[in-house]
């Protein structure tokens, strides 16, 4: 602690907006490591809002000592890695009364001998769940057998919202609420854990059975008369584009039109990936636009994501295949919307594929938060479309 004074902490925050009296305010570095974007830029307006102290770096601790604040600093050598567990502190560890469940993303299979010795060497109870319906395969089980290995098995045909969850205690017949092979499969998990829990298999049955509508999560917007179908996702992987156009076929018959965009200054190798997996999903039309570009170009990321595409339209001409139309929208994601609802007509159903639930862009060298919210964004550009509004007003030069 460096600074003056050692105040008592009531309440943590790594927003200067939404500081209260009392709070340790938590000034972290930005993803390019400048100081001209660093959170310790708003330290004077945390200390205003009531601040009585800040969590930061050493570049954060000279930026507030230029400031010329009497404040008192904790410097650590990365102050993101300690705010779980300083926030624990700071609310009296809850975590100490509540039960925790961990939910693992990585596919394991447990018919191989890695997998069976990681769910054997674990030191908390572990529930193996087998999807032996899957319509899309995870590269990794291709050539492990059926994963007969797990605990609990999940079958059903494709594309039906019921399926079938077959383990020790017996059959659980749910309906996924959620379309998409994929949330089969988090609806069979939180069946699963549900169980654990000991809540009762009526129980469970009832409680999954819909509707859910959860933002940003295969979440259908009704636009208004004569509008296409509209699903918003947060696709951001290769393997979540696959599963949500698929979902998207599955459930709706109209002609699948894609929005296709990948993020900034991160995971650059999956934006080839991503564009293939657009490209291959039957889509009829792709619309190439962007999300958060962050510091980058946008223009770069789209080409990459228009790479991946190009390689895959040359497999499907190859293979005698239909061919998406490609779109690629330059003057940003407002527009792109409207492209995407024209290309669309009436019978067409929409993925509209990247952001999900955000409420801004992250745009420009600072990472500047420009408010942008999918589901009123899509609105206002049908209502335009529609005629149901005017059109925005065209900036003077």
């Amino acid at each position: 602690m460096a600074g003056p004074g050692d105040p008592p902490v009531a309440g943590i925050t790594l927003d200067s907006r939404s500081v209260r009296p009392g709070d340790l305010f938590v000034a972290l570095p930005s993803t390019d490591r400048h100081e001209s974007s660093h959170g310790a830029r708003h330290v004077a307006d945390a200390v205003a809002a009531g601040a009585v102290a800040v969590l930061t770096d050493s570049v954060g601790a000279r930026l507030v000592d230029r400031s010329g604040l009497p404040v008192p600093r904790l410097v650590v050598g990365d102050p993101a890695v300690v705010l779980g567990p300083v926030a624990a502190a700071v609310h009296g560890d809850p975590a100490a009364d509540l039960t925790l469940v961990g939910v693992t993303g990585t596919v394991i299979v447990v018919d191989d001998a890695w997998g069976r010795r990681l769910a054997a060497e674990s030191r908390i109870p572990v529930i193996t769940l087998a999807d032996l319906s899957r319509s899309i395969p995870h590269p990794d089980a291709a050539d492990n057998g059926d994963d007969r290995s797990a605990t609990w098995h999940l079958t059903g045909e494709v594309g039906s919202d019921d399926f079938v969850l077959h383990g020790p205690d017996g059959d659980l017949r749910l309906h996924t609420p959620l379309p998409g092979e994929h949330n089969r499969v988090n609806t069979a998990v939180a069946a699963l854990l549900l169980l654990q829990l000991g809540v009762s298999a009526e129980q469970v049955v009832g409680a999954l059975a819909g509707p859910v509508d959860v933002p940003g999560r295969m979440q259908r917007l009704h636009l208004g008369p004569g509008a296409p179908v509209a699903v918003v996702d947060f696709v951001h992987t290769p393997d979540g584009m696959a599963r949500a156009a698929a979902a998207l076929r599955h459930r709706h018959a109209g002609r699948p039109v894609l929005t296709v965009s990948a993020g900034g200054d991160r995971d650059a190798g999956k934006r080839e990936l991503i564009g293939r997996a657009a490209a291959m999903s039957g889509a009829d039309v792709l619309v190439v636009t962007d999300d958060h570009p962050r510091t980058e170009d946008p223009a770069t990321i789209r080409a990459a994501i228009l790479r991946g595409v190009r390689g895959a339209l040359t497999e499907l001409r190859a293979a005698r295949r239909a061919e998406p139309r490609v779109i690629e929208v330059v003057e940003g994601r407002r527009r792109a919307l409207e492209v995407t609802l024209s290309e669309a007509g009436p019978d067409g159903a929409i993925g509209f594929f990247g952001l999900g639930p955000d409420r801004f862009q992250h745009i420009g060298p600072h990472e500047a938060l420009v408010p942008f919210v999918e589901t009123e964004e899509i609105q206002a550009a049908w209502d335009r479309h529609s005629g149901a509004a005017p059109p925005p007003p065209v900036a003077s030069p």
